[in-house]
């Protein structure tokens, strides 16, 4: 059985990682700032993965350039857990360069649009290494898919996910664009008339712990997305994974770590 995973997700633009608020980004610094003031080498170990998204516009062209690399390297450096990045990925070389800077998984998102290119990558990496990330917002008692950051409206999210399903994705990411950086709790209604083939994660919206507690035991869900670490500062995140084992939810131990 799948383990189920919290799972930290940064974005990076413009040299800093930053959090956002309805996909408004906020910058919070780069990778040292990250290790003296969030002490993010030590909850590293209390989260199961991370997800980096370069929405740098003006390296449309080459989004994994050199301080994106760098800043990931450095980042990565001290920090031991499997790495989704995303973002920008056009072209097979983007890809490719990815994983020589130390990514497990990648994540397509508005590429989508190009379903030879998405074969391409499955085919090359496999399907259990190419992550389809759908944003979305609810809107007239529907569920609609956004691309390109959030600006455009695609489809009906069911509809997104036949797609996602053909070309045969190894994982469904959810975000909420309306609830995300909110603290307001995940929309989880999401979850509940969708016909997904592959694993389900859910982002947007985690403000506190119980909103984390609540909805991770549902057996659609395989993990759970944050970007919102700031409440989990100190030892709030081993809590809470202790508290979930306790409760017989299945998460790695952290003895398991390394």
């Amino acid at each position: 059985m799948l383990k189920k995973r919290i799972i930290f997700k940064l974005y990076y633009k413009d040299s800093f990682f930053c959090l956002s608020r309805n996909f408004k980004l906020q910058k919070v610094g780069d990778a040292d700032w990250l290790f003296q003031n969030l002490s993010f080498e030590n909850i590293s170990n209390y989260i199961d993965e991370l997800i980096i998204l370069n929405v740098d516009d003006k390296n449309y062209l080459d989004p994994i350039n050199k301080k994106f690399q760098t800043s990931v390297e450095k980042l990565m450096k001290k920090t031991f857990i499997p790495l989704t990045i995303g973002g920008g990925l056009r072209s097979l070389d983007h890809v490719n360069e990815c994983f020589k800077i130390g990514a497990d998984k990648i994540l397509l998102n508005t590429s989508i649009t190009n379903k030879n290119f998405v074969k391409k990558c499955i085919k090359k990496y496999g399907s259990q290494a190419t992550i389809c990330g759908i944003d979305f917002k609810y809107e007239k008692r529907k569920y609609f898919s956004y691309i390109a950051n959030g600006t455009k409206k695609y489809l009906e999210v069911k509809d997104h996910i036949k797609i996602a399903n053909s070309l045969k994705f190894g994982e469904i990411f959810l975000t909420s664009i309306d609830r995300d950086g909110t603290g307001f709790g995940y929309d989880d209604g999401i979850i509940k008339n969708l016909n997904v083939k592959s694993p389900i994660v859910l982002g947007g919206g985690a403000g506190k712990s119980e909103h984390l507690e609540t909805l991770i035991i549902d057996k659609k869900i395989s993990g759970l997305m944050t970007g919102n670490l700031f409440n989990f500062v100190g030892v709030g995140l081993l809590e809470l994974r202790n508290k979930l084992i306790k409760k017989n939810v299945n998460l790695r131990k952290i003895e398991d770590v390394g």
